[in-house]
């Protein structure tokens, strides 16, 4: 026996007012992921003294294992100043020992084709402010490290696959997902875009 029903327009209009809500809502969750790729901040930090500008990219994840209450992160950040550039990175360590960094400890990339780029930290830093994510990241810290033209045109053209980190706790190894591995290479890129 076959029924048939016949569904009234105001039936038809609630169906689609249901479904568009929960199109709403799934693009509300999910527009941040998508859109959370590298930026250029659009306004530079401005020294009050000198008047100098110093330019950034967004902070993105480069390196995230682990779960929630204990995870191990790292993170970039591209800065200009004049015509000197920096590599920021952040180490965080929930649930771990705290680790520091020391001046002239050093970073090395680590690239597909096996090439090796060693820098060397300049400034260094725990940052306690650090609030964009839940729980607070009291753990994590900091270091700058200066880039030449040489260095930038290296993480330009190369794909990284690992990053040893020298640190108060040793040296770190991080292992980079094909998915994060050319992050810093498309920071390299906006930063070094020309800037008025």
């Amino acid at each position: 026996m076959i029924t048939r029903y016949r569904f009234s327009e105001k039936v038809v209009i609630l169906i689609n007012d249901i479904v568009m809500n929960r199109l709403l809502l799934f693009l509300f969750v999910v527009y941040p992921l998508i859109t959370s790729g590298q930026k250029l901040i659009k306004k530079p930090d401005v020294d009050k003294v000198t008047g100098d500008s110093t330019w950034k990219t967004s902070v993105d994840h480069i390196y995230n294992e682990g779960t929630f209450s204990s995870a191990d992160m790292l993170e970039s950040c591209i800065l200009k100043k004049k015509n000197a550039f920096g590599l920021l990175i952040y180490i965080s360590r929930s649930g771990k020992n705290r680790i520091h960094f020391s001046i002239q400890k050093k970073l090395t990339f680590k690239f597909t084709n096996n090439a090796t780029l060693v820098l060397e930290a300049s400034l260094i830093g725990i940052d306690t402010n650090h609030t964009d994510s839940f729980p607070k990241r009291l753990d994590l810290c900091w270091a700058l490290y200066k880039l030449t033209s040489v260095d930038i045109s290296i993480l330009k053209d190369n794909v990284i696959a690992e990053i040893e980190v020298e640190t108060s706790a040793g040296n770190l190894d991080y292992k980079i997902k094909e998915k994060n591995s050319g992050i810093i290479a498309k920071q390299v890129a906006l930063i070094t875009a020309d800037q008025k």
